[in-house]
């Protein structure tokens, strides 16, 4: 591996660490704070000495963010699939069905 790849993959996860903090959807956050980690620990693996220790801090500075997103996007995951089995088990009826003559419908 080119000896200035690792060092390019460690400054691309510090600018998504900054990306995965300020967006304010929690989970896309997560995400992309998953990726940084990711890009970092490949960084860890490969890098030399200096890099390996940027890497390093950097790794734990993405999983300190990570664990204070995580309950947000939780929260949020929950909410959007609660939301989203309701909308997919919701019954519409067209209007002139069968409840507005006063028939019973049996589901």
């Amino acid at each position: 591996m080119n000896p200035k790849t690792p060092r390019a993959l460690v400054q691309f996860a510090a600018i998504l660490v900054v990306l995965g903090v300020v967006i304010m959807d929690p989970l896309a956050g997560l995400s992309i704070l998953v990726l940084a980690g990711i890009l970092s620990a490949l960084a860890l693996a490969f890098g030399s000495k200096r890099v390996r220790l940027a890497a390093l801090v950097l790794l734990l500075i993405i999983t300190a963010f990570s664990v204070w997103k995580y309950p947000d996007a939780r929260k949020h995951l929950e909410r959007y699939r609660s939301r989203h089995l309701a909308d997919r088990h919701a019954i519409t009826l067209p209007q002139g069905a069968a409840l507005d003559r006063g028939e019973r419908v049996i589901l």
